[in-house]
């Protein structure tokens, strides 16, 4: 066997040389410890959001000397998938060996898996290993031991419910020193673009950098049991382009060109339904940003890069002082380490900024196993899946694998008695695909759509080759495997609907709401309203109110008896008002605003008619039309759905009546 040794480096930052040193000095400890236990001590750590080429390796540019490191001296698996690529589906998936169509946590708002469902930490706490979980695991509720002897938890960073509702031990970490998660996420209100902003408080406060020295105590106070094998789980809830990171930490990437995606203009309208929906999830502020600037997305590409890149930073650094403080304490000796990430992020490839699809910045992600004394620094070219993981940790713990499991243990792989499969598969929302060195497909369930990538020709998945004739012989033969693979699928795709066509013109009367693809798709188009009312004397409320997300729509109604039509785009409002109070109980009112934006206004109830130059149209965002959630309302507004126009409340009523709204859009503009 073959001691590893670690070159010197000159570095530019002290303490990265010394995060050099210190694995330097335990791996070489490692190779020369003396007599293995029986079992090994397991030491799994996992990111969040970290994609396949958010590596040294992969990226000369980064600068991440720890992971690095064992990439050099692991054996490297170069075609690992997520199960699921989006988080909690991907984390159960680890936790149960299983694919999501078969432990049903289909997306991240799942609950937990049904009872009686074995799972990683009650298996290992069961055959005798000391269980230990430190920091993000989506376990349901929240507090869920899940067969860990101890937790440590620090399970999100991004919500006010996380201090209101669940007391976490971020939390009392917080509080302990005089913060509460509200302290950093309130800066996010006054970011230009939400959610892109420096981290406001010490490095020492992060998540991340808790999750870390925790666990470093947690080592340091002598908690991992020398008398019998454990199971370490570190996980982190970064990397995160968002508010995680601060000044001093994206320095080390901002001078990197980040700015350059794999997309290309108009690519969403030619791509499946649910990549548009993925686009406008969690933070829409970067899209509509972006949308509304195009010269923004280079600067805002750069800056979510050096952020999320700068966090990544962080993350390397803990996992640095975790395994010095392992070494320190003797617990290296029969250690096997596995690195890997939950998901990947998109990082605006395919003009998308977050996960739940497909493409390689979200499904492929890094998987390292470090276990000097026993396996070789190799690379592995075949395909694995975090199902495998559980499997493996079986084996490693001299577990049977039972049948239930839908991975594959990747020991044998490891020590070169078999060779990894040369495809794997990924579910996302009852969308599945297949991915081999050639070729990737993903079949989509809600409407007759699919995607196929030429991976040699088009690495980039650029050109959706799905429904060309030439490629119907491969495509046949994809959908076999997955069909091989889940023959549940088949349901899914007889029950597949075509796409709807837009509706152009709606009827509603007073109290009526319409939804999603009962509602005409306003943006670039003219708009034509014909409403007959009945007011009380200086009536306020709203006629008929429109709204994309509250991010686009329009509105007429009537405030305090004047007549008003309100057009939002990108958040902002402009009011027009009929400068004359309507006098009439009863009466009809007919606008028109064509495609140059002129809004004409007549109605029974006015001395004459009204003409408007205005800002209308309602903008074009790109993907699906369908794919931004659309509202309609006659007479009201839903409170806490709906941000009203002009000096409303949220939630109006009419003071009135609405007998009959006809609304109509134009020809495309």
């Amino acid at each position: 066997m073959n001691c590893l040794v670690f070159p010197e480096m000159n570095r530019t930052r002290s303490s990265a040389g010394i995060v050099i040193l210190a694995i330097g000095i335990f791996l070489m400890a490692a190779c020369s410890g003396s007599g293995d236990q029986k079992r090994p001590n397991i030491l799994f750590i996992t990111t969040e959001n970290q994609a396949w080429e958010d590596v040294h390796a992969v990226n000369h540019d980064l600068d991440l000397p720890v992971i690095d490191k064992l990439y050099q001296d692991g054996v490297v698996f170069e075609n690992h998938y997520c199960a699921a690529p989006s988080s909690v589906p991907a984390l159960y998936s680890i936790l149960s060996g299983r694919y999501p169509h078969n432990h049903q946590m289909m997306e991240d708002g799942a609950n937990w898996m049904h009872e009686g469902t074995p799972i990683l930490m009650e298996q290992l706490s069961k055959a005798g290993y000391q269980t230990i979980g430190i920091g993000k695991l989506q376990l349901k509720p929240w507090e869920r031991k899940a067969g860990f002897h101890e937790r440590i938890i620090a399970d999100g960073y991004g919500s006010i419910a996380s201090d209101t509702l669940k007391h976490d031990d971020y939390y009392f970490f917080l509080k302990k020193n005089k913060y509460t998660r509200w302290d950093y996420l309130k800066n996010i209100e006054n970011a230009k673009i939400q959610g892109i902003n420096e981290w406001s408080l010490t490095d020492t406060l992060n998540i991340d950098h808790f999750i870390g020295s925790k666990t470093v105590n947690y080592i340091r106070e002598k908690k991992l049991s020398k008398n019998k094998d454990w199971f370490l789980w570190v996980s982190f809830n970064g990397p995160q382009y968002s508010w995680l990171t601060n000044d001093s930490q994206k320095e080390n990437h901002q001078n990197t060109n980040f700015s350059s995606t794999r997309s290309k203009e108009g690519e969403l309208k030619n791509k499946p339904f649910d990549q548009s929906l993925c686009r406008y999830q969690y933070n829409r502020s970067i899209a509509d940003a972006t949308d509304v600037d195009p010269k923004l997305l280079p600067s805002v590409l750069q800056e979510i890069k050096s952020r999320f890149y700068g966090n990544l930073s962080l993350i390397d650094s803990q996992i640095g002082e975790i395994l010095n403080e392992l070494k320190k304490q003797g617990q290296l000796d029969n250690t096997i380490i596995v690195f890997t990430s939950t998901n990947g992020s998109m990082l605006g490839d395919h003009h998308l900024f977050q996960n739940g699809v497909f493409y390689e910045r979200s499904a492929h992600v890094p998987l390292v196993v470090l276990w000097p004394k026993h396996l070789k620094s190799q690379h592995i070219k075949g395909f694995t899946s975090h199902v495998d993981l559980l499997p493996t940790f079986l084996e490693l713990a001299k577990l049977n694998i039972y049948d239930a499991l839908d991975g594959q243990s990747i020991v044998p792989v490891m020590k070169g008695e078999k060779n990894a499969p040369d495809h794997t598969f990924m579910e996302v929302l009852n969308n599945y695909a297949v991915v081999t060195d050639k070729y990737k497909m993903g079949l989509y369930t809600t409407y007759n759509e699919g995607e196929l990538y030429n991976r040699k020709a088009d690495p980039n998945e650029l050109k959706n080759v799905y429904d060309l004739p030439e490629f119907k012989q491969k495509k046949d033969s994809l959908q076999k495997l997955l069909l091989d693979f889940y023959p549940g699928i088949n349901t899914s795709l007889a029950n597949r609907q075509e796409y709807q066509l837009l509706i152009k013109k709606v009827q509603l009367k007073n109290g009526q709401s319409l939804y999603d693809n009962e509602t005409p798709y306003f943006p670039g188009k003219a708009l034509k309203l014909k409403a007959d009312l009945q007011l009380k004397a200086n009536a306020s409320g709203p006629i008929v109110l429109y709204s994309i997300e509250n991010v686009h729509g329009f509105s007429l109604y009537v405030e305090n008896g004047q007549l008003c039509f309100g057009i939002r785009k990108w958040g902002k409002e402009e009011i027009y008002r009929i400068p004359e109070i309507i006098s009439r109980k009863r009466f009809q009112v007919e606008l028109n605003i064509d495609n140059s934006g002129t809004m004409n206004i007549s109605s029974n109830a006015l001395s004459t008619n009204y003409s408007f130059q205005t800002i209308w149209p309602l903008t074009v965002q790109q993907g699906h039309p369908q794919a931004q959630s659309r509202l309609l309302f006659a007479g009201n507004s839903v409170a806490g759905w709906i941000k009203s126009y002009g000096k409303l409340s949220r939630g109006a009523k009419l003071d009135g009546t609405v007998y009959s709204a006809n609304i109509s859009t134009g020809e495309s503009f």
